[in-house]
């Protein structure tokens, strides 16, 4: 009977703790530039000085009769729509390369809408990715764009708190819980961490960032 009524206290004890350390988001970003919407100004910050607006604002007479990465002049007049003040035909230089080309995370951005792909996978899974040119980056072609990325997506998971319940409380499972692993989580309560063995090398396979979510999805760090 003891040994009855202890095992249910460490299950309530379970429950708690998951209670308390489950709750998880998404992480989303809203540092979208003002163009990466939609091309209709009224949607970007077209006021101002003329000279001075972001990309979409203008309309350019661009051509791909250029020397590639070389900096190139185009005629460019501000949009009717926009509200601005100072000349609104004007040359604005170019770097004569597609947008698609630009630098990743420093001249455009891509948001990863596909959060069923596996982070920790070999080979490394690529995914479509939905990207735009930032504000001030004079480009050829689409602004906005599509193109295959590494999956690099996360639902929240805190490495710290999964290494942390891995050392405390990993003999009990609650590690293999958090992570959403609940049949492995079941084995190692009533295992008692395989008596230590499973417990360490837990705590081994968090500490590397080997053993992840179950959902497939990167650590929170």
């Amino acid at each position: 009977m003891e040994i009855k009524r202890w095992t249910f206290q460490l299950l309530h004890f379970e429950v708690i703790v998951l209670s308390l350390i489950t709750s998880k988001s998404f992480a989303s970003s809203n540092s979208k530039s003002k163009c990466s919407e939609t091309m209709n100004v009224t949607t970007a910050n077209c006021e101002g000085n003329c000279s001075n607006l972001p990309a979409c604002c203008y309309s350019c007479q661009t051509s791909d009769n250029c020397t590639y990465g070389e900096n190139v002049k185009f005629n460019c007049s501000v949009l009717e729509s926009a509200t601005c003040t100072g000349d609104r035909v004007m040359l604005k230089t170019f770097q004569c390369r597609y947008c698609f080309l630009t630098k990743p995370n420093d001249e455009h951005i891509c948001y990863q809408n596909n959060t069923t792909c596996k982070v920790v996978a070999t080979p490394r899974q690529r995914v479509k990715a939905s990207c735009s040119t930032n504000d001030y980056v004079f480009c050829l072609g689409n602004r906005n764009f599509t193109k295959m990325v590494p999956c690099n997506w996360t639902s929240g998971y805190s490495w710290s708190a999964a290494f942390v319940l891995s050392i405390t409380l990993g003999g009990f499972g609650i590690d293999r819980f958090y992570l959403g692993y609940w049949r492995e989580g079941l084995g190692k309560f009533f295992s008692f961490g395989g008596l230590g063995v499973w417990t360490l090398i837990d705590v081994i396979l968090i500490a590397t960032g080997y053993l992840g979510p179950s959902d497939g999805s990167l650590y929170v760090r």
